[in-house]
């Protein structure tokens, strides 16, 4: 009953699709708030409908945030790419980014170090940084992070220009943001369901919003996303989690072909660039020469070849092989950008036919599959991912995602716990 009281709650609260998560780590979080403070199923759940800090805390416990600097970097690499040619052409104004939710602060501190990078003065942009949860923003407000926050050659190249670093007694070393960086982000709480938020007229150019929508309701998401295109200017730019762009293109979005950006814009704008072009895109990637250490690496990617006639394909040498199933997997990953998922299928079953153990062409499948509702080929998918590499986040994300949706809960909770082991042998 308290269970059942409290799913009602966070449905209600935070749009929370319950299957998301489950119902397993939902009565474990309300365990845990019980034994803290120290009261019965009845007791707590008259506290939890009287007291706002409660809620707050119980919101944060359902709530995983899972984040690192520059996580998925060719995003910020994108970003970095669409201001400089914004200010090539003179565009650029103070502008303001809006990251929601924040988090622990990695991804918004991660925005401000690449328009730093991108040549914009402290004067000429801001971050909003939003939250739901108190406790997350507090530990943003800190700036000080674990070696666990950089997963990337990205972020570890960022440590030199934009932390200082500490070290505690057990000899673990602790890193924090500069000030200059610290400065530029606004850290606030805010629920995107609310009234209240992103209630003004202010529209951004630019929105992250990464791995929400996949948790809400179908009517929470549809809210979300009317909120989030009257919050973006008509010409802007909306990030979103490789997972959600076939939820946001459904929201009257398309997305932007680019491999591994997984940015959209308004659907009503790609038709009209042609006739009034607005905010520029690059019209290809900038070269690694020109790219700034801060935001380069060695993975950025190239703009997708046509896949060579077969005539030609026969004269190709053994390492001309290898290069055009490279460019096989990309092609099909800027067809699955674009949303053409039988192209981008076709070409990812070519791709594995020639590389069975590609650990990115079994991942990209089942993201397809998944994008397809074909759940049986996407689990496969990425169990073959985990066969591969035991330790893939991603995949295991998905895997629980795909079990609560099928109501396999008990599949769903091994899996949860796997990820678990993960997280905390990273940390």
């Amino acid at each position: 009953m308290l269970n059942l009281s409290v799913e009602g709650f966070l449905e209600q609260e935070i749009g929370l699709d319950i299957k998301s998560v489950g119902h397993t780590l939902i009565s474990q979080a309300v365990f845990r708030r019980m034994q803290a403070c120290h009261l019965n199923e009845n007791a707590y759940l008259r506290l939890l409908q009287n007291s706002d800090e409660e809620q707050e805390l119980l919101i944060d416990a359902v709530v995983i945030p899972e984040t690192s600097f520059f996580r998925n970097h060719k995003a910020f690499e994108f970003l970095a790419e669409v201001v400089s040619e914004r200010a090539k052409k003179g565009l650029i104004q103070p502008l303001k980014i809006l990251c929601m939710p924040c988090s622990t602060g990695e991804e918004a501190y991660s925005l401000a170090m690449t328009l730093f990078t991108a040549g914009l003065s402290s004067d000429e942009f801001q971050i909003d940084a939003i939250d739901i949860c108190e406790p997350v923003l507090a530990h943003a407000r800190t700036a000080c992070y674990s070696a666990s926050s950089f997963r990337t050659k990205v972020a570890k190249d960022a440590q030199q220009d934009y932390f200082s670093r500490s070290y505690m007694e057990n000899g673990q070393v602790r890193f924090h943001v500069l000030p200059s960086v610290q400065a530029q982000v606004n850290f606030r709480q805010g629920n995107l369901l609310s009234s209240t938020i992103l209630a003004h007229d202010e529209q951004y150019p630019f929105i992250f919003c990464r791995n929400l929508l996949i948790y809400f309701t179908a009517h929470a998401r549809k809210h979300a996303i009317k909120k989030l295109e009257n919050s973006l200017q008509q010409d802007g730019l909306l990030f979103v989690g490789h997972a959600e762009r076939s939820l946001i293109t459904q929201g009257g979005f398309e997305p932007v072909p680019r491999s591994g950006v997984f940015a959209c814009r308004r659907a009503s704008c790609t038709s009209k660039r042609a006739a009034k072009p607005g905010m520029p895109l690059p019209a290809s990637p900038v070269k690694m020469a020109s790219m700034p250490a801060q935001v380069r690496s060695t993975g950025i990617s190239r703009q997708a070849k046509p896949i060579a006639a077969p005539s030609q394909q026969k004269k190709m040498t053994h390492c001309g092989n290898a290069k055009q199933t490279d460019l096989q997997l990309e092609q099909a990953q800027v067809y699955a950008d674009q949303g053409e998922l039988g192209k981008a299928l076709h070409l990812c079953l070519d791709f594995l036919a020639s590389q069975p153990t590609s650990i990115t062409g079994h991942f990209l499948c089942g993201v397809i599959y998944q994008a397809q509702d074909i759940h049986d080929l996407a689990e496969k998918s990425f169990q073959r991912v985990l066969y591969l590499n035991p330790e893939h986040q991603e995949a295991l994300q998905h895997l629980i995602f795909l079990a609560e949706q099928h109501h396999a809960y008990n599949v769903a909770a091994q899996y949860r716990k796997r990820l678990q082991r993960l997280r905390q042998k990273q940390s």
